[in-house]
């Protein structure tokens, strides 16, 4: 640095400030020790970092202590608190230091905690951002505000490992009316009860949560009873990005999101290779029921831990095509990116391409990721010069190119696929073939793959592809006016 001519100590104080903003309290305070004027940005920074692992061995009282000090040594406003506290200062030691005076005034709070957290302790009227975060050996039982309790600048919320029932999520929706973003990860959600249609035999029947002003959604790894046969029910109408990892259950949306424009699905089941009939019938109907709820979104983000089959109808009748034309459309979706394994020589995959083609009729922008299992991959096969007129042996994709789609036909314009290469005619290659030569508006086209070298080649490839078919089709054309 000093070879540059440039130093920290050069930096303009609003950016210093920000910087210390970020270090735990007790090294705000060393960094006093350097200048008088970097003690005077510290305290002015607005922001107190508590690391509570320090005090293990002692009792709560002197981390509250030092909690204090460092609040009183603050010359500016406390706006962003963050609080680190073991399970060795007891269950009560956050709420201890949001009690006291110099923070209540705080916008940002951080809170990790091991055993218990009370919404009721937070600094209500100003608070805008507030971080929960479960410590082992966790979760955190968030236990919730009082009844009246109002939250007026409160706009995000995240909550990581911890236990909190929806009645306390709602009460917290109920009271913040700006609350745009809901993140939760890693949560044991329990739900309200429900009666059934039979007093006598009263029942969970679902989760239920509202949150009317909420722009951003996020549920990962989240769990809830496996008693409750509804699922989750959401109703979130302003919704504009929905995020969700876990398995593949009942989740649906109360009211329509006519707005939304990313969705963001993550499905961590793992299915045996072949499959089990009625657990896979199960999960492709509740998968089509998951995404029947997004219909509106714009771009969609799918991956599948499980095989990609298990997704696609299987076309043996006019009864299974009616079925087809009659699935859900995803009206307004621009863009899809997908990411799944495969079975090499599976009709069923293509049958899954099939089926989320269909679905999509104005896709423009496609990206797609197929991978292998450890049981179906088939070793790289080297590239040979001497093998290259085997592309012009691809065979079309059966299951798939007896199929007219409207998105192919009409309006898709860039495809990348990222596929193990296996062979010549593997479904990878015949998937850049069937877009090269059936995408009617097509203009990129990119395929990737390990080996780079022949991957290359494949690119190349598919420009010819892309060539030779417009020459067709214009053939055709020339042929058609001539007759007429």
């Amino acid at each position: 640095m000093a070879g540059t001519g440039t130093l920290l100590s050069d930096l303009p104080d609003d950016l210093l400030r920000r910087i210390l903003s970020f270090a735990p309290a007790a090294d705000g305070a060393a960094t006093a020790l350097l200048s008088r004027r970097w003690r005077w940005l510290w305290r002015t920074s607005g922001a107190v970092n508590l690391d509570g692992p320090i005090y293990d061995g002692h009792d709560g009282s002197l981390f509250l202590r030092h909690a204090e000090g460092a609040l009183a040594a603050a010359r500016a406003p406390v706006t962003r608190l963050s609080l680190r506290v073991p399970g060795a200062l007891g269950p009560v030691a956050a709420v201890d230091v949001l009690s006291l005076p110099a923070a209540r005034r705080v916008q940002d709070l951080r809170v990790a905690a091991p055993h218990y957290f009370w919404l009721g302790a937070l600094p209500s009227a100003t608070l805008r951002q507030l971080r929960v975060a479960g410590c082992p050996p966790g979760p955190v039982a968030v236990a919730p505000a009082p009844r009246g309790a109002a939250f007026p600048a409160l706009a995000a919320v995240r909550l990581q490992g911890c236990a909190v029932p929806l009645s306390c999520l709602q009460g917290l929706s109920d009271a913040a009316p700006g609350l745009a973003t809901i993140h939760l990860e890693g949560c044991r959600l329990t739900p309200l009860v429900v009666a059934a249609p039979r007093p006598a035999m009263p029942s969970e029947d679902r989760c239920r949560l509202r949150c009317p002003a909420a722009t951003s959604l996020v549920l990962a790894d989240c769990v809830w009873p496996r008693r409750v046969q509804g699922g989750m029910e959401l109703d979130a109408p302003r919704l504009r990005c929905f995020r969700y990892r876990g398995f593949v259950r009942l989740v649906s949306l109360r009211s329509p999101a006519p707005d939304i424009h990313l969705v963001d699905l993550h499905f961590v089941d793992e299915v045996c290779q072949r499959g089990e009939g009625r657990m896979c019938d199960e999960l492709r109907v509740i998968f089509w029921q998951f995404l029947r709820n997004f219909s509106s979104a714009k771009f969609l983000k799918l991956k599948l831990n499980f095989l990609i089959e298990h997704i696609g109808f299987v076309i043996e009748s006019n009864k299974d095509k009616s079925e087809l034309q009659s699935h859900v459309f995803f009206s307004n979706l621009g863009r899809l990116e997908l990411e799944a394994p495969h079975l090499p020589m599976s009709k069923g995959t293509a049958m899954a391409m099939a089926t989320l083609l269909h679905c999509c009729p104005v896709l423009r922008d496609l990206q797609l990721r197929l991978t292998t299992t450890g049981a179906t991959r088939m070793p790289m096969i080297p590239f040979d010069n001497n093998k290259a007129d085997d592309l012009n042996e691809v065979s079309d994709v059966p299951g798939l190119s007896e199929y007219s789609f409207n998105c192919v036909q009409s309006c898709l314009r860039r495809v990348r696929l990222q596929f193990h290469l296996e062979d010549l005619n593997c479904f990878g290659v015949q998937l850049a073939r069937f877009f090269a030569e059936n995408a009617l508006a097509l203009e990129e086209m990119y395929t990737e793959d390990p080996n780079y070298e022949l991957c290359q080649y494949i690119n190349r490839e598919v420009r010819r592809w892309m060539s030779d078919s417009s020459k067709r089709r214009n053939s055709f054309s020339s042929k058609k006016i001539k007759r007429n």
